[in-house]
């Protein structure tokens, strides 16, 4: 190979992507050439892989190159009930459940500036890929819905750390999801006929965030015809707007929509490359960039006021760095943490903001114990540990202890919290069953308005 000849990832502006997506600006939108399967050395989109068994269910002849919208379409013809396309994946998909998870999607949930995802195929992979990378996250109403056009669904606001959004239908929503070409038709129609006030949050992330499409995730005409949908303009005025991104192979888009992308409008930008090749690299180059910044990095990120139902992270200053690991950790998953960055400055009006976070605000109160929390009873952490104190009540979790390094014992912890649990992280790392069971309170809290303590 030509060293001088630059390979496509190298082509892609990685520089302003990775910023975007860090500063929550970018909405990946996956396709069925990042959901794949492999087979005799090759990976195949699932859906291809389906079509074989899925032909033989419904009677239909399987051909080279068939894909499920040409089956459905067969079916239809031999006057085939329309209802069973939908029933035989449903079906197909349950007793494939344990297919090894492709690889591009776990890349993909791996980058956690990404608190969004939305997918336009009706399985569950991407689902299982979350629940692997990113510890106490669930596939439930709180985590995961999908879109119907009879059945109009709108995002969460605000958005619960991570969720996930199937807007062409999942294969366990009722009566159906999008298969052929009729049903992306219905879908399409159904975002823009359904009211207002249940697409609302949707169209806004759809409309203000740059979308990365990974894996075409459409055939020429419904990718253009979702892009103005999303955009809610005509395609020629996105030059103006928000960079959006498609990557996917060329030869698999097909030379007409590459020529009206690339050269006619100029946006989405393509990214001529494979998809779980392009999620591969991103997901390096992601953790290259940020996920090994230093902990002030991370408290930067963290906004100066406090969103309602954060878990609040109580920690001394000489401890900077575990609670940024211990946030860090706890973000990833999907758990929204807080943590006062302006710790050093005075003032009655701070106080009292802090006051009213703890008392008032957050969902769960973690104290950070350490050596340094212990060593003198000024330390301001132990007002706000004096703040939880004052909130608790006997029965419910709101504090939770954290121990941090070798400390046996702490004696300036509040009484009321002396027979409590202390967790063992040491340098704040967080554990698989840490992040599930605070995933599991915040669940709670979320759903009642208080965790029992049973």
């Amino acid at each position: 190979m030509n060293p001088s000849v630059q390979s496509p990832v190298d082509t892609i502006p990685w520089s302003r992507l990775l910023r975007d997506i860090h500063h929550r600006q970018v909405l990946p939108i996956i396709g069925p050439g990042l959901v794949t399967v492999e087979q005799d050395g090759r990976q195949i989109p699932f859906g291809d892989w389906l079509v074989p068994e899925f032909a033989r269910r419904l009677n239909v002849e399987s051909r080279a190159g068939m894909t499920l919208n040409r089956a459905a379409c067969a079916h239809l013809v031999q006057k085939g009930k329309r209802k069973d396309i939908y029933q035989e994946l449903r079906e197909l998909v349950d007793e494939h459940a344990g297919l090894p998870v492709p690889r591009g999607l776990t890349d993909l949930a791996a980058v956690r500036d990404f608190d969004l995802f939305i997918t336009s195929t009706f399985d569950g992979f991407l689902a299982r890929a979350l629940e692997q990378v990113r510890p106490g996250w669930k596939a439930n109403d709180r985590g995961r819905a999908a879109f119907h056009p009879n059945r109009p669904v709108d995002l969460p606001s605000p958005l619960p750390g991570t969720f996930l959004y199937h807007v062409l239908g999942a294969w366990d929503t009722y009566p159906d999801f999008a298969v052929w070409e009729e049903d992306y038709m219905e879908f399409i129609c159904g975002l823009l006929e359904a009211p207002k006030d249940t697409r609302l949050n949707l169209f806004e992330k759809l409309r203000n965030r740059s979308l990365l499409l990974i894996g075409a995730p459409f055939d020429d005409w419904i990718v253009r015809f979702f892009l103005r949908v999303a955009k809610q303009g005509r395609l020629s005025d996105l030059r103006d707007s928000a960079a959006d991104y498609l990557a996917d192979r060329p030869d698999l888009m097909g030379a007409p929509m590459v020529f009206y992308f690339d050269q006619v409008i100029g946006s989405p930008q393509i990214l001529p490359v494979e998809p779980a090749v392009f999620t591969a690299e991103l997901r390096r180059r992601w953790a290259e960039r940020y996920d090994s910044g230093s902990a002030e990095e991370l408290l930067e990120s963290i906004s100066a006021d406090m969103e309602r139902g954060s878990v609040f992270i109580s920690y001394s200053h000489d401890d900077l760095a575990a609670a940024a690991t211990l946030a860090a950790g706890l973000k990833a998953s999907g758990i929204p943490v807080w943590l006062d960055r302006r710790r050093l400055q005075a003032g009655g009006d701070w106080e009292q903001a802090l006051k009213r976070a703890v008392k008032s605000r957050a969902s769960l109160f973690i104290s950070v114990i350490s050596s340094a929390t212990e060593r003198s009873p000024d330390r301001f952490v132990h007002q706000e540990r004096q703040w939880a104190a004052e909130r608790h009540v006997p029965g419910m979790i709101f504090y939770i202890a954290v121990m941090i390094d070798g400390t046996t014992d702490p004696v300036r912890e509040p009484a009321v919290f002396s027979r409590l649990h202390r967790h063992s992280l040491p340098g704040g790392a967080v554990t698989p069953g840490f992040a599930k069971l605070v995933h599991g309170y915040l669940e709670e809290f979320r759903q009642n308005g208080e965790v029992l303590d049973v």
